[in-house]
């Protein structure tokens, strides 16, 4: 295998992983300063900045609700002390606190996945394997 495509795969594989870190500038580089020069590299950079912008405002939608509920510190506290009173004053509250608690555990688990995923196809020259990804269908 050549340096060219060594370095091809490592810095296709290494877009993803940094993606998870930093977001969609990663990708973004990439893929403006591999845009005429290899196509691997372009739709890998591409695919992870979609991705990385798709779970960016994921993120925000569920910490703007979680700032509509003007949950405290001292609710959940007492939450997790085992007492139920603010349960009590503002049920709506604190169950949507909860979702989007659980909700971000799950996107980021879920982007967490689908980096490593899209790490290791990089490594073994394949498509990115993100949703907002379209894969080249055989002809």
């Amino acid at each position: 295998m050549a340096l060219r495509q060594n370095l091809e795969l490592v810095l296709a594989a290494t877009v993803h992983v940094l993606g998870f870190f930093l977001g969609a500038l990663p990708g973004l580089i990439v893929w403006y300063a591999s845009y005429d020069r290899s196509r691997f590299l372009m739709r890998h950079g591409l695919a992870a900045a979609k991705f990385q912008s798709v779970m960016f405002l994921f993120y925000v939608g569920l910490v703007s609700l979680y700032d509509k509920c003007n949950v405290t510190s001292k609710e959940i506290a007492s939450l997790t002390n085992g007492s139920l009173s603010p349960l009590s004053r503002r049920p709506e509250a604190i169950l949507i606190a909860a979702c989007c608690a659980l909700g971000f555990a799950l996107i980021w688990s879920a982007n967490l996945v689908l980096s490593v995923r899209s790490t290791v196809a990089a490594a073994r020259q394949r498509h990115p394997n993100y949703p907002t990804c379209p894969r080249d269908t055989p002809k």
